[in-house]
């Protein structure tokens, strides 16, 4: 059974960054919703640069992110010949390996913190064109329902009821109780945020639920392996009780594809731009 002592931190962390998200994505401002989500992306690599390769200065992880940041605001507003900017942080993060570490592990560089950081401006570029491509702010709410309801599910759950593990050499605090569980909480954020607010197929979104939440599971199995490689529990300490950017987004940055492509399907995105 897991402490929840750190709880009241976690609450307050979640409500003060919930407060950001609500200022950048429901009201109609486009700039300031691709700004929000260029900044996660741009973090995001920063800390993937740190934790991969923390021998790479921090310059080395600020230029990065910053490349991340640049291709992030290239997908959101769909600009020509977007998934050319894609390639930018692999190109930014083989130039400072190649500088600081020669050529002898560039292509680790590249494909580890540039593949992660490329893999971020698209989520995150997508997440942000739930938004600005939609009539209203629902659509957006729609992948982060699946990954909140979802990842808050498993955790009390695992929290209280988790004997049997999941990936013990992964991820030792996850259970096959809590991931059950959190593909419940998948389903019924999909329900809430697509079905009850948006007017989608009921059907439509528990599948869509299903399916995010495997993916989500998926997407935050791949980053505790990634910081089980590193030796660390946290990506960052950005977020208080959270851990870094990282440890917040993994699962919504997989399950944004999915839910995009979804969503266009049905006609609820793909005419807006900035």
């Amino acid at each position: 059974m897991r402490d929840f002592s750190a709880l009241p931190t976690r609450l307050l962390a979640a409500l003060v960054g919930l407060s950001l998200f609500a200022a950048a994505v429901l009201p109609s401002w486009p700039a300031v919703t691709v700004v929000f989500f260029a900044l996660i992306g741009g973090r995001g690599a920063y800390e993937a640069s740190r934790l991969l390769d923390p021998a790479l200065s921090r310059v080395a992880a600020w230029g990065t992110g910053t490349a991340c940041a640049g291709a992030t605001v290239a997908v959101s507003i769909r600009w020509p010949f977007f998934p050319a900017f894609l390639l930018l942080p692999l190109v930014v993060q083989g130039a400072f390996h190649l500088m600081e570490r020669g050529p002898d592990e560039a292509g680790k560089g590249i494909a580890g913190v540039g593949g992660i950081s490329l893999v971020l401006a698209l989520g995150m570029g997508l997440l942000c064109r739930h938004r600005i491509e939609a009539a209203g702010f629902f659509p957006v709410l729609i992948p982060f329902f699946i990954c909140w309801l979802g990842d808050t599910a498993a955790y009390f759950t695992g929290c209280a009821f988790g004997r049997h593990k999941l990936l013990p050499r992964v991820s030792p605090n996850k259970s096959w109780e809590g991931f059950f569980a959190g593909l419940v909480g998948s389903m019924a954020g999909a329900m809430v945020a697509g079905h009850l607010a948006a007017g989608l197929p009921a059907w439509e979104m528990a599948v869509l639920g299903l399916a995010g939440g495997l993916v989500a599971v998926v997407g935050d199995l791949i980053e505790s392996a990634l910081k089980r490689d590193a030796g660390v529990k946290d990506s960052g300490k950005l977020l208080p009780g959270h851990g870094g950017v990282l440890d917040r987004f993994d699962s919504a940055v997989a399950v944004a594809p999915l839910t995009w492509v979804w969503l266009v399907a049905d006609g609820l995105l793909g005419g807006g731009a900035v």
